[in-house]
């Protein structure tokens, strides 16, 4: 089960192994998820492997890898292999993809929506699909994309990419409309690390989100070793629980 610290906050993070993954939860008190990227594996039952073993130690959250719209069924299929905490579709395919684990038996897993923001305030893409995103891009009113989401019951809006704080504003306005349309979870993603976190969170808390979950992966993995950083997670874990 996802757990948010004060019931407001997790994170999202990578982990390059088993013993990697459970000094990383440790310091997180477990307020967090690891995620799983359907991308990452050439064979989805390896991924299904490496799900089920990280199921051991922490929440997980199946994902697609940096957005990638082609993987939406493979990372769905991992889901149905794992009945994960947490799972990361893009808008035209989550829909479908909470159906299908609700009709699976999975009704606790965490299913978000991607929009991507847009070069105007107060209006993001929803073509996040992969034949939609390959046509000309589809801009919807925060309001409207926020209310669609709810409608088909999918749990929450993922932001990505955010450039860390380059579309702040264009964040802020979507998570407004979020919460005013009753989405209680709100996930930031891309460009995130320690020095710009507080800030992003703290905005999606003033917005009006009831739980936030960042996603900080690469700039807090050691390149040498492909292990995320304990003492960088150390740091993002003591700013965040600072500000709720």
């Amino acid at each position: 089960m996802l757990k948010f610290y004060k019931d407001r906050i997790a994170i999202n993070i990578l982990a390059h192994d088993a013993d990697n993954l459970i000094e990383l939860n440790k310091i997180a008190n477990g307020y967090m998820a690891v995620g799983i990227m359907a991308q990452h594996y050439a064979k989805i039952e390896d991924a299904i492997k490496v799900a089920n073993e990280f199921k051991k130690y922490s929440a997980i959250s199946v994902g697609l890898g940096d957005g990638s719209a082609s993987q939406w069924e493979r990372c769905l299929e991992i889901a149905k292999a794992t009945n994960p905490d947490h799972v990361n579709q893009t808008y035209p395919t989550a829909g479908y993809a909470k159906g299908f684990l609700t009709a699976t038996g999975y009704t606790g897993t965490i299913v978000n929506a991607l929009v991507k923001p847009s070069d105007e305030i107060g209006k993001v893409v929803i073509s996040t699909g992969p034949l939609s995103e390959k046509n000309i891009e589809t801009l919807v009113d925060v309001s409207t994309a926020a209310a669609m989401i709810k409608e088909a019951k999918i749990d929450s809006v993922k932001f990505f990419p955010m450039h860390g704080t380059e579309k702040l504003n264009h964040m802020i306005a979507m998570a407004k409309a979020a919460s005013k349309a009753g989405i209680d979870i709100f996930e930031p993603t891309g460009g995130i690390n320690e020095d710009n976190i507080e800030a992003i969170v703290k905005a999606c808390l003033d917005a009006g989100c009831k739980k936030v979950m960042p996603h900080i992966y690469s700039f807090i993995v050691e390149k040498e070793t492909g292990k995320t950083k304990s003492e960088s997670v150390k740091k993002i874990f003591e700013i965040l629980s600072k500000i709720v």
